[in-house]
């Protein structure tokens, strides 16, 4: 059995404001008898404004972002790790959510489970120990606004930075470069990275994504 949340804090327009909104998704793999009881325990978290707990299929799920991110929209984000979710972290993430512009949110995954059954150093892929996944992620369609979209993004990740850990999902930073890359990784699996590289593609054919030269 898997259990994964998932906490939205985003802006949305309601009568021509901007209201910020708290939105808490969860995904129980498990038997439909079973579902009852999280589902009780999730509803009595706070009084709901829409409530869409459902039991659905697996390709239903992953289909649920399709609108969101639908081809055409510009797209900007940053990911980080975090081992705890204090109150000082909540509150700058609020902060920022007060003065974003419609389309950016805040989103945080909790992690666990059999993540962390993992040893740390025994794949690629760096923070599987962490508490959470955060994420800051923007959409918008005008392209005379990229400078103010992006800038809220960096300028939001700067402000949470303080309560991270080293490490970044790798498909969650839009930058690039050979300093992007390492921090990703960190210095030792880039180096073993980066040793596989020269055995398997040292021509550098796969290029076309965060990428570590030969």
């Amino acid at each position: 059995q898997i259990q994964t949340f998932l906490f939205v804090q985003s802006r949305e327009k309601k009568h021509d404001l901007f209201s910020p909104r708290l939105r808490i998704a969860l995904q129980k793999v498990a038997q439909p008898l079973t579902l009852g009881f999280h589902q009780n325990r999730v509803a009595g978290f706070a009084g709901p404004i829409l409530e869409t707990l459902t039991p659905t299929t697996y390709l239903a799920l992953q289909k649920m972002s399709d609108e969101e991110m639908a081809w055409g929209k510009r797209f900007y984000m940053k990911g980080a790790f975090l081992d705890e979710l204090s109150d000082a972290a909540v509150d700058r993430a609020a902060e920022q959510v007060s003065i974003a512009p419609e389309g950016c949110s805040i989103t945080l995954w909790a992690q666990g489970g059999a993540t962390a059954h993992v040893a740390e150093d025994a794949m690629a892929f760096t923070g599987r120990t962490a508490a959470y996944w955060l994420g800051v992620q923007v959409f918008w369609l005008e392209p005379e606004r990229d400078q103010e979209y992006i800038a809220w993004g960096r300028t939001t990740m700067a402000a949470i930075k303080p309560f991270t850990r080293a490490g970044h999902y790798v498909n969650d930073i839009v930058e690039q470069g050979d300093d992007v890359v390492r921090s990703i990784y960190g210095n030792a699996k880039y180096e073993r990275l980066r040793t596989l590289k020269r055995a398997y593609d040292p021509d550098n054919v796969f290029r076309l994504n965060q990428n570590i030269r030969p």
